[in-house]
Parts: structure tokens; C-alpha cells; sequence
């Protein structure tokens, strides 16, 4: 087992090593982080939920007819009980990683149905959470609500990537990101694929990610197995956001979610996560 991998307990006390890890790769897996039947619970909710398809932002794969949920901003806004894994585990464990007081940023949600298409694309946070360059102190805490692996598109990781200046990105229209390194991680550079790492991710297990990690999913077949998946943002108060990114970053939003309006799967283009 990798020092990455190390199991936690409830209590959860960080070593010198995971810290380590973080800092060198930017990333770090975690187990035993949440109570197991607050994730039963709130993955039993996520499944029977009308309200979040009918969540603003909320956007759909069409497969076979049938329209599934791929990702939805701000799900905790009609589902509150989301907000019971913003524990002191995960603000304790975020202060330690950033290395600064921890905040509260937001939280995503991001599914992938049986046979959806598309993937998702090489990017990162700090682009498009429109972070300043020097002052990206955000990172995710990504909990895995059905257990993730390569029947369900595993999670991957560029080694190192967070120690290098966020990359420019372009617009994309690949359902879902608007904003994207390249269109596909097999266009990314030979260095950095040799530095790719896959994280699987057992139920109630979560992995932290830097903003600037680059990330991505990667299928040579559709997905035989779905996933739910929760991305809690957490701050650093030392965080600050480019007023430039953030007109760069709306126009790609606005340009991505009038595809998938048109292809009505989705019926409006969200507010800002960030202002």
C-alpha cells in the first residue's frame, strides 16, 4: 500500500508523509473519512432525488433515449443534507494540505450513467475557479458516493502538475466542461502522460486534488458501471480570483451550455460558482 493510500480513521490524524505526498504529487487518496451510514444515507437520497434533476445548472446524457444526470453546480442548495460531509475531518485535513485557514467554497456533483459517451477532459480547478496565479489555495476533496474504477472511468492524475503555473485552456463543447487543456488526454504531452496516475476509489473513500492538479478520466469502451460522485471545494484564505479569468471563463461557459441547451440537456446556463 501506497504511503497516498495510508488508511485514516474517523479522528483522522495526518502524518508528516501524507503531507508529503501532497506536496510532491497533488494528490492524496483517503479512507475512513466519513461515517459509513452518512454515505449510505446521502447516496440513497442522490438516487431518489427528483429535485436535483430539476436543479439549476443540472445537465443530462442522453443514452438510449433516456436523459441521466452528468453533473450539477450547487446540488446542497436542494439537497442540504450533501452539506453533512463538510465535516471538521475534511476543513482539518484541507487546513493541513494548504498549509492556510480552510473555508468553504462549494459543491459539485458529477455523474456518469451506464454507456455515456463522453469523458471528461485533461483540466484544472485553478482555471476554472479563475484562481491568480501564485494564490491558488483551493483544493478538492472528491468522494466517491458508489465506488469508482475502470469499469466506471477511473479518476486520473498528472504527478506534479500543481507545481507548475496554471496552463491556458480553450473552449470546449464536451457536455459538462466548458473549459479544457486538450479535448482528449491521449493529445496531452508524452512527459506528462508518463507522470499519469489512476486513483480507484471504493465507496465513502474520497481523494484531495491541488487546483492545479491536472485531472481527467480516460475510456476505451463506455462505462459498464455507473458512479456518483461529490466534489467538495474547500479555500484557503489566502485564495484570490482573476477578474480577467473570470470574463475569460464565463465566455467559455456561456459558449458550452448553448450546445447542450440546444441538445436540451439542459435548460439554462447557471450563475457563477465564483464572483
Amino acid at each position: 500500500m501506497s504511503t497516498r493510500e495510508r488508511k485514516q480513521n474517523l479522528s483522522h490524524k495526518v502524518s508528516v508523509l501524507d503531507i508529503d505526498c501532497f506536496k510532491k504529487d497533488g494528490f492524496l487518496k483517503v479512507k475512513n473519512l466519513f461515517p459509513e451510514e452518512t454515505i449510505n444515507l446521502i447516496a440513497n437520497e442522490i438516487k431518489t432525488s427528483d429535485k436535483l434533476k430539476n436543479a439549476d445548472g443540472a445537465i443530462f446524457d442522453l443514452i438510449n433515449d433516456s436523459k441521466e444526470l452528468r453533473y450539477i453546480p450547487r446540488p446542497h442548495v436542494v439537497l442540504p443534507s450533501l452539506q453533512k460531509l463538510v465535516n471538521s475531518n475534511v476543513l482539518s485535513l484541507s487546513s493541513k494540505l494548504l498549509n492556510d485557514v480552510a473555508y468553504f467554497v462549494g459543491i459539485d456533483l458529477h455523474c456518469r450513467a451506464v454507456g455515456a459517451e463522453h469523458p471528461t477532459p485533461p483540466h484544472q480547478d485553478s482555471f476554472l475557479f479563475c484562481l491568480e496565479e501564485g494564490f491558488e489555495s483551493l483544493l478538492t476533496c472528491y468522494i466517491s458516493m458508489s465506488g469508482m474504477g475502470a469499469e466506471s472511468a477511473s479518476i486520473r492524475f498528472i504527478k506534479g502538475s500543481h507545481l507548475l503555473p496554471t496552463l491556458q485552456h480553450k473552449q470546449s463543447s464536451v457536455r459538462g466542461f466548458s473549459s479544457v487543456i486538450e479535448e482528449n488526454s491521449n493529445l496531452l504531452s508524452k512527459d506528462m502522460l508518463e507522470k499519469e496516475e489512476t486513483i480507484s476509489l471504493e465507496k465513502g473513500e474520497c481523494v484531495f486534488f491541488h487546483a492545479k492538479t491536472i485531472h481527467y478520466t480516460n475510456q476505451t469502451s463506455k462505462p459498464t458501471k455507473g458512479r456518483t460522485s461529490v466534489a467538495i471545494r474547500i479555500g484557503g484564505h489566502n485564495v484570490k480570483y482573476s477578474a480577467e479569468r473570470q470574463k475569460e471563463y464565463k465566455e467559455f461557459v456561456d459558449f458550452n451550455r448553448l450546445n447542450t441547451l440546444k441538445e436540451g440537456l439542459t435548460s439554462a446556463i447557471p450563475k457563477p460558482q465564483h464572483n
